[in-house]
């Protein structure tokens, strides 16, 4: 089992037009990640994972941000996001590098024969700073 994550969002906008054509959401987030996975780690050593990266958990409490907008019109979506996770070190003075991250998802609503079809696509770029002991 790996670390427990909590997050709480609130949603600071959420406006539609008088004719429903437009809709605008804007949502802002905290949370705290708790170190309940394992983790240890011995350079060298045969016995344990030889790259931290690879640990059910980090070992340390993280803080985590996020905030998003959405605009919708009619069938037409465009979403845009933003993360960023703030790492501590852990009891074994290993310090993951803080990880931001920012994304946009477009979509787009086609009805055909009693079918609901939702297309999109999606651009991510998700960072991780420098690991450091």
């Amino acid at each position: 089992m790996g670390d427990a994550v909590f997050l709480a969002n609130y949603r600071i906008v959420d406006h539609s037009s008088s004719n429903n054509k437009f809709r605008q959401t804007v949502v802002g987030g905290i949370g705290i990640k708790l170190p309940t996975g394992s983790y240890h780690y011995e350079e060298g050593s045969e016995k344990e994972v030889d790259n931290p990266n690879f640990q059910a958990g980090t070992g340390s409490t993280d803080f985590l941000l996020n905030g998003s907008y959405s605009l919708r019109y009619g069938k037409f979506a465009v979403s845009t996001g933003v993360a960023y996770k703030m790492n501590t070190t852990n009891k074994e003075d290993y310090h993951f590098g803080a990880m931001p991250g920012v994304n946009v998802h477009v979509s787009f609503i086609l009805q055909c024969l009693m079918k609901i079809i939702s297309t999109f696509s999606r651009v991510s770029n998700p960072e991780q700073h420098r690991d450091y002991l």
